[in-house]
């Protein structure tokens, strides 16, 4: 398979459409150039007052050969760090209720991640959010101090590290 199979997968899997994640407006299979304020919610319901994109991005990538069906089968174990870069606005009057929102966010990415193994096609991955061959951290999150913007609106981000694996054929 490969990387483009990889990102399309996850990709599919993830879209507002396809995973319900609550408040989820967006996913980027890329770090857009430009993306537009109004990509936060457009696909939430209006007087929401909170919306989510996810951007995707590669962190890192490794190869290690396998033999899973004997010594003449040529198979590789290959690992990525799929690194989702989450930012929610809330236009909430209370920022103690934008924090209870963007941790809403973060519970339904992660039951997510958790609830498919292989996102949804496993002729391409392996597994997902399930740590490496010898077990490590399956899901990862790291969390920026959240930021008030013109106006009282407050910008929550994160950073959630998924381990994904391939296996291909060599």
């Amino acid at each position: 398979m490969g990387m483009t199979q990889v990102y399309n997968a996850i990709y599919q899997y993830l879209t507002p459409e396809n995973s319900n994640i609550t408040y989820l407006s967006t996913v980027y299979p890329a770090l857009p150039k430009v993306s537009s304020e109004g990509d936060l919610f457009s696909f939430i319901p209006a007087g929401t007052g909170v919306g989510a994109i996810i951007y995707m991005f590669v962190a890192n990538k490794s190869e290690t050969r396998i033999a899973l069906g004997g010594p003449h089968d040529g198979r590789k174990w290959v690992p990525y760090t799929m690194s989702l870069l989450c930012v929610m606005k809330s236009d909430l009057a209370q920022a103690s209720d934008g924090q209870v929102a963007f941790n809403q966010f973060i519970d339904s990415l992660t039951r997510s991640i958790r609830a498919n193994r292989n996102a949804g096609d496993a002729d391409v991955i392996f597994s997902w959010g399930e740590g490496g061959v010898n077990g490590g951290v399956d899901i990862e999150f790291d969390f920026p101090v959240p930021k008030t913007a013109q106006g009282g609106v407050m910008l929550f981000q994160a950073v959630c590290k998924v381990q994904v694996v391939e296996v291909a054929h060599s």
